[in-house]
């Protein structure tokens, strides 16, 4: 019995603590901010292209590669790099709010990105996934 109580016992242990060493459990804040752990990579890749997003180097037209090698720059090494896809998935959600501008000018040319606002420090914290779906009013 490495244990406070058998594993095969029938009374009821507090759910607050172990049921093997009986230590207390640290528990998780009601924040959704403020999980024990990493973050998940969707919202660490989406936090690295905002800073990337807001910085000088988005004033002039970029294309989604140089724009991701950017961003990988502030990503832990043991992660997959951003690729220019996961990239343009997020940034869709830039461009329906007027934060990115974006451009294409040939068929075969790669689309391109330039920042028009400054996207605000706890925007990708704000949006739910309620909010990515809807679609902006579009005046006429």
């Amino acid at each position: 019995m490495a244990g406070r109580y058998p594993k095969n016992s029938t009374e009821v242990t507090n759910s607050s603590r172990s049921k093997v060493t009986g230590k207390k459990f640290n528990r998780q804040s009601k924040d959704k901010n403020n999980y024990h752990g990493a973050q998940h990579k969707r919202k660490e890749y989406q936090k690295a292209i905002e800073t990337t997003i807001n910085s000088s180097y988005m004033d002039d037209w970029k294309t989604a590669e140089q724009i991701a090698y950017e961003a990988t720059k502030q990503i832990s090494n043991h992660w997959k790099q951003i690729s220019s896809y996961v990239l343009s998935s997020i940034m869709r959600i830039y461009t329906t709010r007027d934060y990115v501008s974006k451009r294409k000018e040939k068929v075969s040319s790669p689309v391109e990105y330039r920042r028009r606002n400054i996207i605000p420090n706890n925007f990708s914290e704000i949006t739910t996934a309620e909010e990515r779906n809807k679609r902006p009013e579009r005046e006429e």
